[in-house]
């Protein structure tokens, strides 16, 4: 028997994350009643996702013409002879794919890894007229995608599509505004039920102008919360086609107690969603959040 195990997983299907890393061990046993001579071990990968740079063996080899790692006695002597009951383990280690390696044609959406182990011997049963059976199992692992977020803050001359007002650098007791610009977009697969939620720190006010690509949004003044919300979010965007965008203008009215200081535009941004072609639960976050001097260097301290 050959079986596969996964960062300790067994259930034969394991959701990797791109860019994670990979601990897999293969397990085999003899449980016939003789011995297995020269036996050899291998594990072939299908599918996308297996960064070959990263592999990392105790023994055997890796051979790329083939995407498969070899075990033969030469560097694991217990290979050599396998008693019946007998047992031993096999260590190996990779990484997934960054997500800006996986392809973006024919099928960039739903990259899944397969892995294929065997074990094969010259004392296998060979049924009569048949080929000698090798024994194998295979294990999936499919790639859970990312959120692709960013978000930022300008002064708008009207070009970009909210024109801003006020005095810049921002003075004590005079209202500016700014364009508070948020993008989204997933690295591989569909994301289902997206929601991001911006929360404005007090003393930054939505002025109810804004634009957007796609969703909807809702805001709360009482908590001084933004959500925007996009029922499906398709897989790619942010890297077949551009990011989705929603612009909304905000103002502050700086008082004295900020003066030669930089006031933040955001308290806290967080998104969650569901992949959909691996039903798990995603969340992404940004602690690098814009404030008046990231919207403009030379003119963000407060006068």
């Amino acid at each position: 028997s050959v079986a596969q195990t996964f960062n300790n997983d067994t259930s034969g299907k394991l959701v990797v994350p791109s860019s994670g890393r990979v601990d897999g061990i293969i397990e085999y046993k003899n449980t016939g009643t003789n011995g297995l001579t020269d036996a050899i071990v291998k594990v072939k990968f299908e599918g996308t996702g297996l960064d070959a740079s990263s592999i990392t063996l105790n023994s055997g080899a890796y051979d790329p013409t083939t995407n498969t790692i070899t075990w033969t006695a030469a560097s694991v002597p217990a290979l050599r002879r396998i008693l019946p009951a007998a047992s031993g383990k096999i260590t190996y280690s990779f990484s997934t794919l960054a997500y800006d390696k996986f392809p973006l044609a024919p099928n960039g959406k739903n990259q899944q890894l397969i892995a294929t182990a065997s074990l094969d011997s010259p004392d296998l049963p060979k049924p009569t007229g048949q080929i000698r059976q090798v024994v194998s199992g295979r294990f999936f692992l499919p790639i859970s995608t990312d959120i692709l977020l960013g978000i930022d803050a300008f002064y708008d001359d009207g070009r970009l599509g909210i024109t801003s007002t006020g005095p810049l650098p921002p003075k004590v007791g005079e209202q500016t505004t700014y364009t508070l610009r948020t993008r989204i977009g997933s690295s591989l697969n569909d994301i289902e039920q997206t929601k991001v939620v911006i929360v404005l720190p007090d003393g930054v006010t939505y002025t109810n102008n804004s634009y957007k690509t796609a969703g909807e949004i809702e805001f709360n003044d009482r908590t001084n919360t933004i959500v925007w919300a996009i029922p499906l979010l398709e897989g790619l965007i942010g890297r077949a086609v551009p990011l989705s965008e929603l612009n909304m203008q905000i103002a502050i009215t700086p008082g004295a107690n900020v003066r030669g200081k930089v006031v933040p535009f955001v308290q806290s941004i967080q998104v969650t969603g569901t992949d959909s072609f691996t039903d798990i639960p995603l969340q992404a976050g940004i602690t690098d959040l814009p404030t008046t001097r990231s919207a403009d260097a030379k003119n963000g301290d407060v006068e």
